[in-house]
Order: C-alpha cells, then structure tokens, then sequence
C-alpha cells in the first residue's frame, strides 16, 4: 500500500471507531501521543482518554457524532511516518453541523500505525 492509501484508510478506521465508541480510539494513540483539542495540549494515552470521556476542563461532552470528510491530504514526513490532514464536517447529538480541520501525523508500530501527535479545530465564524 502507498503512504496515501494508508493514511485514508487509517483516517476511515479513526473515524468509524470514534463515532460509535469514542473510547475505543484509545488504542490507536502512543502512550506519550500529543494532542492538541481547541486550543488545549493534553499529553500523554490515558489523558487524552479522558479528555474523550469528558473528564476536566473544556473536555468533550457530546452525546453522539458524525464525522464527514471532505478531503484528506496525505504526506510522508521525513522522521519516517506519514502527515495526514483533514477538512470535513462534524455532526454532533444529530443536530449542530459543524466544519472542522484535524491533523494527524501516524508512526509505524508492528504493521500498524498509531497516532504521536493530534490537532483538532472547529471553525467558526
């Protein structure tokens, strides 16, 4: 598989698993995975599981969410891993559509790939 086909069918993965179970992205993160949520760092599995499970401030707290890609944009990076970037349109509790930016650079792991760094933005206005 290219680089490209890899990251969209990571992204399509990412996508399904965290719509129907967010907690069961978790395993797709590395223990020290950095992920940046609106503005807020959280370092670290487990933190960002949390963060997901509506634990602390600014933390995730929808019902239910759809997300609706319009474009992914895939590049390898030089460290070896591979630069995805996605444009879309997130759905949340079935009502509020939302458009959204999110970048995810994956790292190779025993034939798989897991997550080391997470950008996600709504945009509004």
């Amino acid at each position: 598989m290219s680089f490209e086909q890899i990251g969209k069918a990571f992204i399509g993965h990412y996508y399904q698993q965290f719509d129907q179970n967010i907690s069961s992205v978790a395993g797709l993160y590395a223990d020290n995975a950095l992920m940046t949520w609106q503005e807020k760092q959280i370092q670290g599995k487990v933190n960002i599981l949390k963060h997901m499970s509506g634990e602390g401030p600014r933390a995730i707290t929808f019902k239910a969410i759809q997300h609706n890609p319009d474009t992914i944009d895939v590049q390898p990076s030089i460290s070896g891993g591979i630069l995805v970037f996605v444009n879309g349109f997130v759905k949340v509790d079935g009502e509020q559509e939302f458009r959204y930016s999110e970048v995810f650079h994956l790292a190779s792991k025993e034939n798989s790939c897991i997550i080391t760094n997470n950008i996600f933005r709504l945009i509004t206005g």
